[in-house]
């Protein structure tokens, strides 16, 4: 199976890397929620491995629960690093990283060329495929060392993580809960707005939340107007919810989509954005990086450009 980190979004630079994988898997656990119910306090586990400094753009999986529905193929195909499908239970897709969290008994096998140790993680050059590291509960996976180093300090709490960082971020996902599917990303209508949409499974018919911030409160009727428009996702036709998280009025719409309609609802599995994806990667081969993320990466390498205990360079 082919792996390449960082090209496969759709128009809005969402990743697919770990959709487009098929991956099935059991045993993860699902923390389902309902608009309105959460609060500041609530774990949403993907937030864990999201770095202050991304983008706020996140796929999350509960591979278990897609595969249960019909979503993911049911066969026993190995996917990549010797894992089984029943091997992996979440699938975090960031925009510049991938992260696999797995079941207890998973043992990933990496072939690569055995870097350094940080964080816990062992770190893995992969050649033309970017960087890995795995602690052995989890495997996370980007185009270069930076990414994956950020993505560990995340985790490990050694910085801030992106819904501590933004507030709309954190009110938005904090609104949706994290559910069975969940799409993070930055909202086409409203300029500032960041939406997020999460699917909760069922047999036949899905629930589905969407949750948005906006720039202005007058940008939430346009941003209404644009998801009612929506294929495949059927929204409540009484009047939404704003409500307040964090001090961010968040919009709220609650609706129906056809459970095996989810995916493309959340469109993953929309044309690739080819020209974004090869200006990303040349900006990475170049050494030029997001202004967010470009930011941190001065803190995180001491502004010389060299690994933390490692004066490798990501060109050698």
């Amino acid at each position: 199976m082919t792996h390449r980190n960082g090209d496969e979004t759709d128009g809005f630079g969402v990743p697919r890397r770990g959709f487009l994988r098929l991956l099935g898997g059991a045993g993860a656990a699902t923390a389902a929620g309902t608009a309105g119910c959460l609060n500041s306090e609530t774990r949403i586990g993907y937030r864990d491995w999201v770095p202050g400094n991304f983008d706020p753009v996140v796929m999350y999986m509960n591979v278990d629960s897609m595969h249960e529905h019909g979503l993911l193929p049911d066969d026993e195909d190995d996917v990549e690093y010797g894992l089984t499908f029943d091997e992996v239970n979440e699938v975090i897709d960031l925009e510049r990283a991938t992260v696999l969290v797995l079941d207890d008994d998973a043992s990933p096998e990496i072939d690569g060329e055995e870097e350094h140790e940080y964080g816990g993680f062992t770190v893995y050059d992969l050649g033309d495929d970017g960087y890995a590291a795995t602690d052995g509960d989890s495997v996370v996976e980007a185009r270069t060392w930076v990414y994956v180093e950020l993505v560990i300090d995340a985790y490990n709490e050694e910085i801030p993580r992106l819904h501590e960082e933004v507030p709309e971020f954190g009110a938005v996902t904090t609104v949706a809960g994290e559910g069975d599917l969940a799409l993070v990303r930055p909202h086409e209508t409203g300029e500032g707005g960041i939406e997020a949409g999460v699917a909760n499974l069922a047999p036949e018919t899905s629930d589905v939340t969407i949750a948005v911030t906006g720039e202005e409160e007058d940008d939430f009727t346009e941003i209404e107007d644009e998801i009612r428009t929506r294929e495949h996702l059927t929204i409540d036709e009484s009047r939404p919810d704003v409500v307040t998280e964090d001090e961010t009025d968040v919009l709220v719409l609650e609706g129906t989509a056809e459970t095996e309609d989810v995916p493309e609802a959340f469109g993953l599995v929309a044309e690739a954005s080819s020209q974004r994806d090869a200006d990303d990667v040349k900006r990475i081969d170049e050494g030029g990086e997001s202004d967010r993320v470009q930011e941190t990466d001065e803190e995180h390498d001491g502004g010389d450009g060299e690994r933390h205990g490692d004066a490798q360079s990501d060109d050698e």
